[in-house]
């Protein structure tokens, strides 16, 4: 039919078609859309009763106005994922939506640690590079371990003194192998990544750490098992906020954590807000925050799924809050749904800071990483 379409359609009626069926498909990840799939799925969900409360209160905030239809699209399935399967195997199902690279050394993110694959001679028995995760096949599991297996080779090798913190936990079911006698998992060594970046970026670890879209809370765990007494405030949407806020609750078990709640002032919350080492906020509570009440921001894998006006809030939110900003993303992206297309350019930061480092990552291979100095 599309054959046909091409050889007696004209050009215009063609272009008009594909524009109505973009369109259609993208007015059905609209808030309002969004809103009546919500009240219908909530009622028949298997839904912790925790996360309809913070769906509920999200969509009533400021910051739901403001969504790109992609992320109703994510957090709709997010949402359906999570009442089906459960949060006792996150890791391998809602996770696998964020940072997991499931195509392992069949995709791209890996390329540059494939073509330098002979500088990582980490000897991993067979059985763990052939061990099958529950929700993925045998080729991905197969695939998925390799690259881990790249990826840790990599770290013990360029950061030796930060391969004893990629230790993975058992709640959520990772999807990790044994090496060394630990069961690390791709998202602690991408963490350690990360946090090394960081630190050598601003000279020394930062001790109070703002991150938007922490997805799983990865970055957070990696940075409170190594740091002990920082203090790290996780700003999400849901679902992603309910995940971190539970995982990191049961990981950390021992610390003083501040879970979501709505308030008007930060009077109202400040004593436990200021005594807590761990937090979780909304987007539309960020106005509430003190000023420069931390020493860094960050925003990893999850800036280049907004539109531009909501990135640029953000950054206006960072340089409040923040000495440091520091973000990962794609090179270049098409936001679906929003027909946005996103490059290094288009991240458009204040003019008053100061860069520290632009670059492109070698993991992974097709994004850049930046970081900046407030004010």
């Amino acid at each position: 039919m599309k054959n046909i379409l091409k050889q007696f359609a004209p050009p215009i009626f063609l272009n008009f078609l594909r524009k109505l069926i973009a369109k259609n498909q993208s007015n059905q990840y609209s808030n309002s859309n969004f809103l009546a799939w919500w009240k219908k799925f909530k009622s028949n969900s298997k839904l912790d009763s925790d996360v309809i409360e913070m769906v509920d209160a999200f969509t009533k905030s400021a910051a739901f106005d403001g969504m790109s239809r992609y992320w109703n699209y994510l957090n709709k399935k997010n949402l359906e994922q999570l009442s089906e399967v459960g949060f006792g195997n996150f890791k391998q199902t809602i996770s696998a939506n964020y940072y997991t690279w499931i195509n392992g050394i069949s995709g791209t993110l890996g390329a540059n640690l494939i073509k330098d694959a002979h500088l990582y001679t980490r000897a991993v028995p067979i059985s763990e590079i052939t061990k099958i995760h529950d929700y993925f096949d045998i080729e991905q599991s197969v695939l998925f371990n390799t690259m881990t297996c790249l990826l840790y080779s990599y770290i013990e090798k360029q950061y030796p003194e930060l391969i004893g913190f990629c230790e993975e936990s058992t709640i959520g079911n990772a999807p990790s192998i044994e090496i060394d006698g630990r069961q690390v998992s791709q998202d602690a060594l991408n963490s350690a990544i990360e946090y090394a970046s960081i630190v050598r970026g601003r000279g020394k670890h930062p001790s109070s750490v703002l991150e938007i879209g922490a997805g799983s809370g990865r970055d957070a765990e990696f940075f409170l098992r190594k740091e002990v007494g920082n203090k790290h405030v996780i700003c999400d949407i849901v679902p992603a906020l309910f995940i971190s806020q539970k995982y990191l609750s049961e990981v950390f078990k021992d610390r003083k954590i501040f879970k979501f709640r709505e308030f008007t002032s930060f009077a109202e919350v400040a004593r436990e807000f200021n005594n807590c080492e761990i937090a979780f906020v909304m987007p539309h509570q960020l106005r509430l925050l003190p000023e420069k009440y931390f020493d860094t921001c960050l925003a990893i894998d999850c800036l280049h799924e907004m539109r531009e006006d909501q990135i640029s809030e953000y950054f206006s939110a960072g340089d409040r809050l923040a000495d440091y900003f520091y973000f990962k993303a794609w090179n270049k992206t098409t936001v679906p749904f929003d027909g946005i297309t996103l490059t290094k350019s288009k991240y458009r930061t204040p003019s008053n800071w100061q860069n520290i480092f632009l670059r492109d990552c070698y993991i992974p291979s097709e994004f850049f990483e930046a970081m900046y100095r407030c004010n």
